[in-house]
């Protein structure tokens, strides 16, 4: 009994850990309090090659990859401004649809004016589906712009 007990108090405290750093940790964003505004994207959207695009306060932009994505495999995830939004900062967030694939999120990068950039890597399902969800959130000028691109992986 003296043996478990510290098992089961180191377990209850990573679980209790993981718990509150999903609530209150540094990749939940200080700007998950703010209204979310939804993007509207343009169908059909194809992420690879020719990428979705989207308007965001009447600017247009698109999010592409620069492969087709693939299980444990890094791409890149690239987010293209044709307008001078000012973005501060943008993440995009990898999930399948009713299934918990642990937290996939990438902080993109500006590259260039207009260019923002993340390298990305999937998990592996085993279930073996390849349907998943890339949500991108960005904010700029005190709006978080929201957006889901669904696509599957090969």
């Amino acid at each position: 009994m003296k043996q478990v007990l510290p098992i089961v108090l180191i377990a209850l405290t990573g679980v209790v850990g993981y718990w509150f750093a999903s609530q209150y940790g540094p990749w939940r964003g200080a700007d998950a309090d703010l209204n979310a505004v939804d993007l509207s994207i343009e169908r059909p959207c194809v992420l690879f090659p020719t990428g979705c695009k989207a308007v965001a306060a009447g600017d247009v932009f698109s999010l592409r990859f620069d492969q087709p994505p693939q299980s444990l495999k890094p791409f890149k995830v690239v987010l293209a401004l044709d307008a001078p939004l000012p973005v501060e900062h943008a993440v995009v967030q990898f999930e399948m649809v009713g299934m918990d694939m642990g937290i996939n999120r990438f902080r993109l990068s500006k590259r260039a004016e207009g260019t923002w950039v993340a390298s990305a890597v999937l998990p592996v399902c085993s279930t073996g589906r390849s349907d998943w969800v890339v949500r991108l959130t960005f904010v700029s000028e005190g709006e978080r712009y929201v957006g889901e691109f669904p696509f599957e992986t090969r």
